[in-house]
């Protein structure tokens, strides 16, 4: 073998490696990077949810008759962007009618004066940029998660048919401790839609469960059952968020009670979730509690949402829906547990002997939410946000 023929052989070995290496790199590069960018894309949907969410709760308050102008929209939507660490110039932003179809204003486009009268939803494109690992060898420093989603708000109709006057916290309640102290467990979180709960009514402590007073300071335990059973149509109206005042905590074994609760079996109701307590009003509905968290009877709750629960119930057949069945195999035949010993019916593992049993079916984070307590609730009664997209 001559010279040439030795040399020729080095140079598609050394050909062949470089093609190899190369490969290799890619292959890492799709494992690595392609990895980071699942993760990525992930956070640039919450992203462009929560930010689509953002921009149609302004438009909610605006069908309540609060002034709302396209610099509100944006600043909404731009302030969820940023704090996601997302590209607020590539958003892309448009307004949407009530079915999600994009309109032809961009969001922002209008300045201080009014959203179009047609929008009711806007839809967001995310842009999530992000530097790259292994593709650098490549020659791709950096890649983007690029989302889309588009939420709407609207008058809803079949949310509920009554306000009922108790307060669950925002967060999962797991179970009442010894104390009647309520337990979330170590890693607090939301709420699920369309997921089986048992919420504990727990007898003690801020941060509970509070049984709401709407005409403050008469009335409280005298008139609580008449307030859920039978259906009156006085309910004020709960502007979002707002402080409201209530005066009984807990479990309360009032005698017509539980009977009151369960004519509203199988429905869904209307439930406010509080976030904060305070020993005296704040004055304002975003204004932190400038007092001390409230103990006991006779608090304000800060309310930021209101939920639409359905509860769990025995047809006139004696059929419960599947749905009212835990993953222990435990059944509920009403979506009320409150009178005394008849409260170990929720299956608590603690001190909890009472309890509300369904699922929350929808979730309203703007506006101004009234029941219609004889009938169903009718478009100038709620407004609502929709992820729709």
């Amino acid at each position: 073998m001559n010279r040439r023929t030795r040399d020729g052989q080095s140079g598609q070995v050394l050909a062949l490696f470089a093609f190899g290496f190369l490969a290799f790199v890619a292959a890492v590069a799709f494992v690595v990077d392609g990895g980071n960018a699942y993760s990525r894309q992930r956070i640039s949907q919450n992203g462009s949810d929560a930010a689509a969410e953002a921009g149609a709760t302004v438009l909610a308050q605006r069908l309540v008759g609060t002034a709302q102008t396209d610099n509100d929209v944006e600043s909404a939507i731009d302030g969820v962007l940023t704090a996601m660490d997302m590209d607020t110039t590539s958003s892309n932003a448009v307004y949407t009618d009530i079915d999600g179809t994009p309109l032809t204003t961009v969001v922002g486009s209008l300045g201080a004066t009014a959203p179009p009268a047609a929008a009711f939803g806007v839809a967001v494109n995310g842009d999530l940029p992000f530097d790259t690992y292994f593709a650098r060898a490549l020659g791709m420093n950096q890649w983007n998660a690029v989302t889309q989603a588009t939420a709407v708000a609207g008058y809803a109709t079949d949310q509920g048919s009554v306000i009922l006057p108790v307060t669950p916290p925002v967060n999962i309640l797991l179970d009442c401790e010894n104390n009647g102290q309520p337990d979330f467990g170590p890693n607090p979180s939301e709420w699920l839609h369309n997921t089986l709960y048992v919420i504990p009514l727990c007898s003690s402590g801020p941060g509970n469960v509070g049984w709401i007073d709407w005409d403050p300071t008469a009335g409280g335990t005298s008139e609580l059952i008449s307030r859920i059973w039978p259906p009156n149509n006085d309910t004020p109206p709960i502007p979002l968020p707002s402080w409201q005042w209530m005066t009984e905590t807990g479990d309360m074994a009032a005698s017509g009670l539980e009977s009151a609760l369960r004519m509203w079996d199988l429905k869904t109701v209307l439930i406010p979730l509080f976030d904060d307590t305070c020993d005296q009003d704040p004055g304002s509905p975003t204004a932190p509690c400038n007092g001390t968290p409230g103990h006991g009877s006779n608090n304000w709750y800060h309310f930021p949402t209101i939920a639409a629960f359905e509860l769990c119930g025995t047809d006139p057949g004696g059929a419960i829906p599947a749905w009212c069945t835990d993953t222990d195999g435990n059944t509920y035949g009403h979506g009320s547990y409150v009178s005394g010993a008849a409260g170990k019916s929720c299956n608590l593992n603690k001190n909890g002997t009472s309890c509300l049993v369904g699922r929350f079916v929808h979730f309203i984070r703007g506006g101004t939410v009234t029941g219609g307590l004889t009938g169903t609730v009718t478009p100038s009664n709620i407004v609502g946000v929709q992820l729709i997209k």
